[in-house]
């Protein structure tokens, strides 16, 4: 099973897949990943190993581009009642999702999840999804906020998943988000346009991106004005006609760097620089 989107595909993890893991597991960013962390290479290549037979819940974030695992998401049916008979239904899910730290801030972990719950909702029998977030973990807070789930409660000093210095547990406040399958589509209006919206956005940046490395190249060939004037005079003068003769006839030194005696080249510079500054 693959889910794909603009800029991802979720895959099943696949042997190779160990040392992109391992740069984002041999140091959790956030606690409750802690007991996941990796002490080598060969570690991630056993795990990856063991996700591998894995193909409908637990998925690889890989990057189109480059086929790079960027980092992961799982969630497993479980039956919404904590104390339901085994033959419950289990209509709930609740995402867990890690996101090398290379890689946040480009919306990634978004395109990722809203992909993930579309498929637990539409294909996999979800009803209710939920998820567990540190009171402190703002960016996964505001990614459950922009997922349209809504903040459930807060459990006060709720778990603990590592140790003070002096060795006694360290308890974390934690936020429960939630959505239900009926919110989701009738929400899924809203979702589209802030995918929509977040796709534009990419776009206007990168052109605003080129726009600046280009006015500031323009400045550059600016200042350049006085070198040019210079290099076409020697270009249309008798010292670069003798120079460009000595050259063909070889009597100058074998390690001289001389582009500039290249006819095509020095007259397709003089000219990329008139069209690009209009003089």
């Amino acid at each position: 099973m693959t889910i794909e989107t603009e800029r991802l595909i979720l895959r099943p993890f696949r042997e190779g897949d160990g040392s992109d893991v391992f740069e984002y597991l041999h140091e959790p960013e956030v606690n409750c990943f802690a007991c996941m962390k990796l002490d080598s290479p060969d570690d991630a290549e056993k795990e990856v190993r063991e996700r591998s037979g894995e193909t409908e819940y637990y998925f690889a974030i890989v990057l189109k581009a480059s086929g790079k695992v960027i980092g992961e998401i799982d969630a497993y049916p479980e039956a919404g009642e904590p104390h339901a008979d085994d033959d419950a239904p289990k209509d709930t899910f609740s995402p867990c999702w890690m996101l090398n730290r290379e890689y946040h801030g480009r919306g990634y972990a978004f395109e990722a999840a809203h992909a993930f719950f579309d498929y637990l909702f539409r294909e996999k029998g979800a009803r209710r999804i939920y998820a567990y977030v540190e009171d402190h973990n703002a960016a996964s807070r505001r990614l459950c906020e922009k997922l349209g789930m809504r903040l459930e409660g807060v459990f006060r000093e709720f778990v603990s998943f590592v140790d003070d210095a002096g060795g006694d547990p360290v308890y974390e406040n934690t936020c429960q988000y939630a959505i239900l399958k009926k919110e989701w589509l009738a929400c899924d209006g809203v979702s589209e346009q802030i995918r929509r919206i977040t796709r534009f956005e990419r776009i206007f940046d990168r052109i605003k991106l080129a726009l600046s490395e280009f006015d500031a190249a323009a400045d550059r060939l600016e200042k350049l004005k006085p070198d040019v004037e210079l290099l076409s005079a020697y270009y249309s003068g008798d010292d670069w006609k003798r120079d460009f003769a000595d050259d063909e006839a070889g009597r100058l030194p074998n390690d001289l760097k001389r582009g500039v005696l290249s006819e095509d080249g020095i007259y397709d510079l003089l000219e990329e620089y008139g069209e690009l500054t209009g003089k």
